[in-house]
């Protein structure tokens, strides 16, 4: 019974080591990443029409937990040169669309390997759940999380959930609610 534990434990950390975390400096790599665990996770999200695009991984330059919700130009540049210095932000349509973008903080990255979106709902409000998997390996390996997604545009208000799995099972907490936006004219 110890050798299938041992065994199984082995396992889990062999595919956590294999997936390799997307940069941040690299946009292309980061949206293939991004649009590869969403291809994934599509089929179980309720509103996944709402998703126009994203990007995560582990190296962002921004070292707080945050959640920004960004609606204009000019305030995406300046949080993607925070995110990536030296760095164009890539393009978003800001009249059909609105970035969502959550920030971790320094955290070990043997522990918490990525953070990834896990649903979309559309209701009285917008709820975005995002994910990450927790592991019992703990390492010096940091790193700082993102999970940056392009929404289409809406002025619903907003509910971010950060949805964590472990060992002990899953927990949810509300991350940050945001207001309802004025209606566009």
């Amino acid at each position: 019974m110890r050798f299938i534990s041992i065994f199984g434990t082995a396992c889990i950390l062999l595919f956590a080591s294999a997936s390799l975390p997307a940069q941040a400096f690299d946009q292309s790599v980061a949206a293939e990443t991004f649009a590869g665990y969403f291809a994934q996770r599509q089929s179980r999200m309720q509103a996944p029409g709402l998703v126009l695009r994203g990007w995560n991984g582990t190296d962002s330059n921004i070292d707080d937990s945050s959640v920004e919700r960004i609606t204009d130009a000019p305030a995406w540049q300046a949080l993607w040169e925070k995110h990536a210095p030296g760095e164009k932000a890539p393009d978003v349509d800001f009249s059909s669309a609105m970035v969502i973008a959550i920030f971790t903080g320094e955290v070990r990255t043997r522990v918490i390997p990525s953070i990834t979106l896990a649903d979309v709902a559309d209701g009285d409000k917008i709820t975005l759940t995002a994910e990450n998997f927790f592991n019992d390996v703990i390492t010096e390996d940091k790193g700082n999380l993102y999970l940056i997604t392009a929404l289409k545009r809406s002025v619903k208000p907003m509910r971010i959930i950060a949805r964590s799995i472990s060992i002990h099972g899953p927990s949810e907490q509300v991350i940050a609610e945001f207001p309802a936006l004025a209606p566009e004219k």
